[in-house]
């Protein structure tokens, strides 16, 4: 009886430890009621091989991507992530791509809780770290698209060409298109087409263009020359009519007309002295010891040595008479000595005589005749340079 228990006893206790094939000894297989299950092999690397059909539990990988299922000869697909997507797993660079349904491709990369901001990354490595930098101006020139370049494409530190395209600045708070400083900070050097502001040049003549090497010229001024040498170069000029001329400055839209006359009222003209009016001063004060006068235009001071043609209105009284020319004040008139007195018949109306002014009196000419109308002889020695103003006038 003893020995019969003992063989019982040995033979249950190899039945428990027998492994069971649920693939062919088992049906209907139910672990809802399990404590716990683990269906597949679990650990933190993916096996170098694979069968088809094989899954493993990758404990190390994110949550929600750890089932993988073997979906090529060592070739491991991560089961879920990306909706629609295929993934998997290399096991020789360890790197897990994945691809959507609009065939762009990705790869895990390793993360960082710190890091330089603003850069670009260049490559992925294979170790699945990004390579980053920081872009160079050669780096996003050439036939990089407008989404490609960064938020500043023009560097303040190095030389940008422009070379298509329209640049609007319209819309610009302000706008420093050129270099600008003083005068003596102008550059030595300079290209052709180069543009600078002298902030302290006159207002209206700040810009300078660079016009051949090295050679800077002010522009949008107006260069002033005399007789070909340069007066000055400004933005304004201002012309200002001398004595003796009229000056007229108008604009007819397209250009701007500097006009000069001669102020016939200060100069004599040829028509003027063919006239005689710049001279003649006829009396009216119908006086005649008192004579009054006036020329056209008005005179404005007596002048030592100046020269009147004068024609009385009336015939003298003879003895002291005076002159009075445009109101200036009344001057004796004298013979040409300067001292004697005309007589009664030396003054003759309507007759024209020359009459100077030696600073304080006015002596009547001399030399054969005193009036113009007569002494024909003595003209035409004039005439001929036989005798000369002076000798007419002074007589000696």
């Amino acid at each position: 009886m003893l020995r019969m228990f003992l063989v019982v006893s040995w033979g249950l206790t190899l039945a428990a430890q027998t492994q069971i094939d649920l693939r062919t000894q088992a049906k209907n297989i139910d672990f809802s009621a399990a404590t716990s299950t683990r269906p597949m092999k679990t650990g933190t690397a993916l096996p170098a091989t694979c069968s088809v059909g094989n899954m493993f539990f990758n404990t190390s990988a994110p949550a929600g991507t750890n089932l993988y299922g073997c979906t090529a000869p060592n070739t491991w697909s991560v089961q879920g992530g990306i909706p629609m997507g295929n993934c998997q797993y290399n096991a020789g660079s360890q790197l897990l791509t994945c691809m959507d349904s609009s065939n762009n491709v990705y790869t895990t990369v390793e993360t960082a809780t710190s890091g330089t901001p603003n850069q670009w990354v260049d490559y992925i490595a294979s170790t699945g770290i990004p390579h980053t930098s920081q872009p160079t101006f050669t780096q996003i020139s050439g036939a990089a698209s407008a989404s490609q370049l960064p938020s500043v494409a023009m560097l303040t530190n190095q030389g940008n060409a422009v070379t298509a395209g329209t640049q609007d600045f319209s819309n610009a708070a302000h706008t420093l298109p050129m270099k600008s400083g003083t005068t003596a900070m102008l550059p030595a050097l300079c290209a052709v087409g180069e543009a600078y502001f002298a902030t302290d040049a006159p207002a209206g003549g700040n810009v300078y263009g660079c016009t051949a090497a090295n050679v800077w010229t002010a522009q949008g001024n107006l260069s002033v020359k005399s007789g070909g040498v340069a007066v000055g170069r400004r933005g304004a000029a201002n012309f200002i009519a001398g004595a003796g001329l009229i000056g007229t400055v108008s604009d007819d839209g397209s250009e701007i007309n500097v006009q000069s006359a001669l102020d016939t009222a200060v100069v004599q003209t040829q028509p003027g002295e063919q006239s005689g009016s710049a001279l003649l001063c006829a009396s009216s004060s119908g006086s005649a010891s008192h004579y009054t006068c006036a020329l056209s235009p008005t005179l404005a001071a007596y002048t030592a040595g100046m020269m009147l043609h004068w024609t009385p209105d009336v015939a003298g009284a003879g003895g002291p008479i005076t002159l009075n020319v445009d109101t200036l004040g009344a001057a004796p008139v004298t013979l040409a000595d300067g001292v004697t007195n005309p007589a009664a018949s030396t003054i003759v109306a309507g007759q024209l005589y020359v009459v100077w002014y030696d600073g304080s009196v006015f002596r009547i000419g001399s030399g054969g005749s005193t009036a113009l109308g007569c002494g024909a002889q003595t003209w035409g020695q004039l005439l001929s340079g036989g005798i000369t103003w002076a000798e007419l006038l002074g007589g000696n």
